[in-house]
């Protein structure tokens, strides 16, 4: 049966796989990808960047290093210049040899799958045209329904509820945006919540973080990754755990009785 955004509940909490398995196998990989679908994530969750040649890719940074034998800016780069990067090697010796993907290798991995799962694909180049770009490709896989758009800039949110109000759309919390148009918000699908503090000033700011999302009337989702993180999230209501490890995720919230 295919995953649909609605099936979320507090009881039956859906688990998205952030950048594939991280914890484990390097992130935003083609290879890290396949490792979450195998395990049927219900969400899996990547960056999109735009190459100096107008092709979208996938990385986290603005900036190959952290990730990567390369250094500088990927939206720099050619896409032949990314294919060169090693984006394992600085995980380990054994992942030697992983390459930076491209959206649309990864969107082409994410409809083999049967089961159908769901995507949060969150654009890190704010230009008009990555976004037209993105949903272009989104629209060529009919992946509407499959999708949730994230950004952690307003006019870009704002771009894409006024030209794709076919999409839903993700942000962060007011005070983590960039540009601040609160405007966004009446129309937002849903917002996302860091979970990775457990100090009580923190977890008090993700609890008030709930009761504004539940007071705007959207869709709550939360980070975790160790059982306190995650238990945090449970308190905090969410209906979706973002996670850096997803087979302890699947396990714990099953042991908790919050899997279907």
């Amino acid at each position: 049966m295919a995953i649909r955004w609605e099936d979320a509940t507090r009881q039956n909490i859906q688990i998205t796989a952030h950048r594939g398995i991280k914890d484990l196998i390097p992130e935003n990989t083609i290879e890290s990808f396949k490792a979450a679908l195998d395990a049927r994530c219900d969400v899996l969750e990547y960056d999109v960047h735009l190459s100096r040649d107008n092709v979208p890719v996938i990385m986290h940074d603005q900036t190959v290093e952290r990730t990567t034998d390369g250094f500088g800016a990927i939206s720099f780069m050619t896409l032949e210049e990314i294919k060169k990067l090693d984006a394992g090697i600085k995980f380990g010796e054994q992942f030697k040899g992983y390459r930076v993907p491209t959206f649309e290798e990864t969107l082409d991995l994410f409809v083999s799958y049967d089961y159908k799962p769901l995507h949060i694909v969150e654009i890190k180049d704010f230009r008009p045209q990555c976004v037209d770009i993105v949903v272009e490709m989104l629209k060529k896989y009919d992946l509407v329904e499959r999708t949730v758009i994230e950004a952690g800039d307003c006019p870009t949110l704002k771009y894409l509820q006024d030209y794709y109000p076919e999409f839903k759309t993700l942000s962060f919390m007011p005070y983590s945006m960039k540009r601040l148009d609160e405007s966004i918000y009446d129309r937002l699908y849903g917002v996302s919540l860091p979970g990775s503090k457990t100090d009580p000033e923190s977890v008090k700011k993700v609890l008030d973080g709930a009761d504004f999302v539940e007071g705007k009337g959207l869709v709550l989702f939360l980070s975790g990754t160790t059982e306190e993180q995650m238990d945090n999230a449970i308190n905090a209501r969410c209906v979706n755990l973002t996670t850096n490890n997803l087979y302890k995720a699947q396990e714990y919230l099953a042991k908790k009785g919050l899997r279907k």
